[in-house]
């Protein structure tokens, strides 16, 4: 399905590029919440300029694990990583910066850094 998206975005659709454009956006959304989870979970800290996301997220971990009368806050370091890879690919000028943290997060988490 990536493969034709990405094809058809290639050649003159203007709808199929904004629609791959959106769907990076969103891969990129999805990574970075995988970050901070797996952040969280590691119990390391996460970059500077997402203290703020960070701290929006855990409130909302809590807040859920609170509602649904406690337990887990989050997902375990597999299903994570298995989120990740599921998960398409973003802009290049991201992706290396993405990729260094989450092995950084894996790696605090004892998560084997490869699939």
């Amino acid at each position: 399905r990536r493969f034709e998206a990405a094809l058809a975005a290639s050649g003159e659709d203007d709808g199929a590029r904004k629609k791959l454009a959106a769907s990076l956006a969103g891969n990129l959304e999805q990574k970075l919440r995988i970050c901070l989870d797996l952040e969280i979970a590691a119990d390391i800290e996460s970059p500077a300029e997402f203290a703020e996301a960070r701290m929006q997220h855990r409130v909302q971990q809590l807040s859920a694990a609170l509602s649904s009368g406690g337990g887990s806050t989050g997902k375990s370091a597999r299903a994570l990583i298995d989120e990740w890879y599921a998960t398409g690919p973003v802009e290049s000028a991201e992706h290396d910066a993405l990729e260094a943290r989450f092995k950084r997060a894996l790696e605090a988490a004892g998560a084997p850094a490869n699939k």
